[in-house]
């Protein structure tokens, strides 16, 4: 306790120790649970209380900085740390929380305004591209410009210079940047300041319509100030204490943890001084009384030495989770997986727009009414209706949906990779590249993106290319195109080839299961130069590059026929 006091007497800002991220390691969470029965109720009331305090200053940060958009760009690029921590010492929040949950609180607060900032530019990116009366040089433009924080934050701000930044992408090695820095070049004086214009009035109107960001708690950041983690000694029941600081300033609480005899080796070789390093960081998950330790662990990147001797197609579908060129599928259905939740799910969103929408009528005939008996009817309608939707069993069913697809995707991809075997570098796995499938996806209803499951398709493929690089593993990504309408026998594309879960080519006749041929194109895609040259070249917009592929694949099989 003297030497932290000692430490603060030397320097005015106690700044957290960050891992440095090089790009060159692969990072691991393991897993410490704690022993429901081993826990009693004054410490599980104890961190519950941290957590609540943890997320109330979250939000007390969100809110003072929220309206402040002359740090977007420092949001943006993560070096709003050090003004935060002054912050927090000339400022102090109203939350009792000591020093240290301060900064980490306000730590998370600046990764939730990035997340905004970013969903914000998404949004103006997608409405950019779904304009069919703005030019294809112009959407290019504004949405490399939304992308890029200076240029952002300047026009969020009222700034217009962009010329800086442009004369950089001109010199810069990138193609695309030098392509875009063409198209600016190209426009006139009006039409310049007309993307500032545009790219300001989309963020005022999205930033009206959408709430503030809002921490509902259960994950906290720990660092070497606030835990510490030691042996236990004398029990078999578990084999770790992990030493919490409270809401209370210099007060611990222990908490037994059971640590795997596998998960230690683990930290073992890849942290070897994971109990006593100052660099040491956790999360601590605190869901009711289910309480986790997640300890980040990193290794190396290194590189698989030699070409692979095999290429192995890899298509995520609904009917099967993974769908292999050799035939093999793993994983359940997306139906089989949720069942009756899924329909139950369904069934009370249905009744909540139907309500939301009766609630939206009340408050616009509240609007224009002037009569006290019949406003004091609408007020009882609106918060009956408030009522209703304040009914939280559909978020338990969705939060059950994810835990169950989540759970499945774990074992597909355990499955898989047993498949591979010992030396899973041999293997080159190929899949499709559904990044904007995901970004297009996400900004669809709630109904169709869980029909769609691009949230699934994306955990799954995160969890697949995470363990595969873990394991020293090859992935690859091609263009998704017409992967599942081409025939691969004679390569004619038709969207009739496939209906359902049957592909059946209507030029040649062959019959397979659709995933299956869709798996197939994936891995010969890969190595198919001039497609895969064809994508690059009309990257910036996917309704050409879609076009210009099918006119491609069209006249290769003419030619073959």
């Amino acid at each position: 306790m003297k030497r932290r006091q000692r430490s603060k007497k030397k320097t005015k800002v106690q700044k957290v120790k960050r891992t440095k991220l090089t790009g060159n390691e692969l990072f691991r969470s393991v897993h410490i649970t704690v022993p429901k029965k081993l826990i009693n109720k004054a410490k599980l009331d104890a961190l519950c209380e941290l957590d609540r305090l943890h997320a109330r200053a979250v939000n007390e940060w969100i809110g003072r900085w929220y309206g402040r958009t002359e740090l977007i760009e420092k949001i943006l690029k993560g070096t709003a740390t050090t003004l935060m921590q002054k912050e927090a010492l000339e400022r102090p929040l109203e939350t009792p929380l000591p020093s240290a949950y301060v900064q980490i609180a306000g730590n998370r607060m600046l990764d939730i305004l990035r997340e905004h900032y970013l969903a914000v530019q998404d949004k103006i990116t997608s409405d950019v591209w779904k304009d069919r009366n703005l030019s294809m040089e112009y959407r290019l433009v504004c949405s490399v410009f939304v992308r890029n924080a200076t240029l952002f934050h300047r026009f969020v701000n009222g700034l217009t210079e962009a010329e800086d930044v442009v004369a950089e992408w001109r010199a810069s090695k990138s193609e695309r940047l030098r392509k875009v820095a063409e198209a600016y070049d190209s426009f006139s004086p009006q039409a310049r300041a007309g993307i500032e214009g545009f790219i300001t009035a989309r963020f005022r109107e999205i930033r009206a319509a959408w709430r503030v960001p809002a921490f509902r708690g259960g994950v906290i950041q720990l660092d070497y100030r606030v835990f510490a983690l030691e042996e236990a000694r004398g029990t078999k029941e578990f084999n770790l204490w992990a030493r919490v600081t409270t809401a209370v300033s210099h007060r611990r609480i222990a908490v037994p943890l059971r640590l795997t005899a596998e998960k230690r080796r683990l930290l073992d070789s890849l942290f070897p001084d994971w109990l006593k390093s100052t660099a040491r960081k956790a999360q601590l998950v605190v869901r009711g009384r289910h309480i986790r330790l997640s300890v980040p662990v990193a290794k190396p990147r290194v590189e698989p030495k030699g070409e692979p001797e095999a290429v192995l197609g890899c298509d995520i579908g609904m009917a099967a989770l993974l769908n292999l060129s050799n035939g093999v599928k793993l994983g359940k259905s997306f139906k089989g997986i949720a069942g009756k939740l899924y329909d139950e799910y369904l069934r009370l969103q249905g009744v909540r727009n139907k309500i939301r929408g009766l609630r939206q009528r009340a408050e616009k005939r509240l609007s224009v009414t002037k009569n006290p008996e019949t406003r004091h009817r609408l007020e009882r309608k609106i918060a009956e209706y408030d009522r209703h939707l304040s009914d939280h069993r559909w978020v338990v069913l969705r939060r059950r949906i994810k835990a169950a697809v989540s759970t499945e995707i774990g074992r597909a991809v355990n499955q898989f990779l047993a498949l591979l075997g010992p030396n899973p570098e041999r293997v080159l796995v190929v899949m499709e590249d559904l990044s904007e499938m995901a970004a297009e996806g996400a900004r669809q209803s709630s109904r169709a993106r869980f029909d769609l499951s691009v949230w699934a398709r994306g955990e799954l493929q995160d969890h697949l290319k995470r363990d595969l690089e873990w394991l020293g593993g090859r992935v690859a990504f091609v263009p998704p195109e017409y992967t599942s309408q081409t025939c691969p026998i004679c390569g004619w594309v038709d969207k009739e080839n496939r209906r359902g879960r049957e592909f059946r080519c209507r030029c040649c006749g062959f019959a397979a299961d659709a995933d299956t041929v869709g798996a197939l194109n994936i891995g010969e895609r890969f190595s198919d130069a001039e497609l895969l040259a064809l994508a690059e070249r009309y990257w910036y917009s996917r309704d050409l590059r879609r076009e210009k592929i099918k006119e491609l694949l069209l006249a290769r099989a003419e030619n073959a026929a």
